[in-house]
């Protein structure tokens, strides 16, 4: 079966258009089961620490400033390359080592809280979390474009 590279492309977009719906869910379900659902399965994927999420209406968002940063930036990048076609390709060109060094920023940062106990800022974090959404989206837009060569 073959399918359309656009509708993966927009599909994925619609994906990540969801996922950051829901990171509001706490604004827009009060005390339910499905906002215990929807907190349970960000829980498995962001540690939701409180002070390190942003806040929309003096509550937090159920993901963490970086986590934010990581899914808003693949949402971004997503999006753009589901419109314009032409980057799927010299996006898929870049060399993966240069792509590695989008991991630098969030290292750092991670090396700092971590081992130094040096505090950064929630937008720092959201910062690294776009600089590195770069990388998931490289590999995924690789092997979208790589799975319909081989077909």
């Amino acid at each position: 079966m073959k399918i359309n590279q656009n509708v993966v492309y927009f599909f994925i977009t619609f994906i990540l258009i969801i996922f950051i719906i829901f990171i509001f869910s706490l604004h827009f379900l009060q005390n339910s089961a499905g906002l215990l659902l929807i907190r349970n399965f960000y829980g498995k994927i962001c540690h939701q620490i409180g002070s390190r999420c942003f806040s929309f209406n003096d509550k937090p968002l159920l993901i963490c400033a970086r986590c934010t940063g990581i899914f808003g930036g693949m949402l971004i990048l997503f999006f753009t390359l589901s419109i314009f076609k032409e980057l799927r390709l010299k996006f898929d060109q870049i060399n993966y080592k240069k792509i590695s060094l989008f991991l630098l920023p969030l290292f750092i940062d991670w090396v700092l809280n971590f081992i130094f106990k040096i505090e950064t800022t929630n937008f720092v974090r959201f910062l690294t979390g776009i600089i590195f959404s770069f990388v998931p989206v490289y590999f995924l837009n690789s092997l979208i474009i790589n799975s319909k060569n081989q077909r």
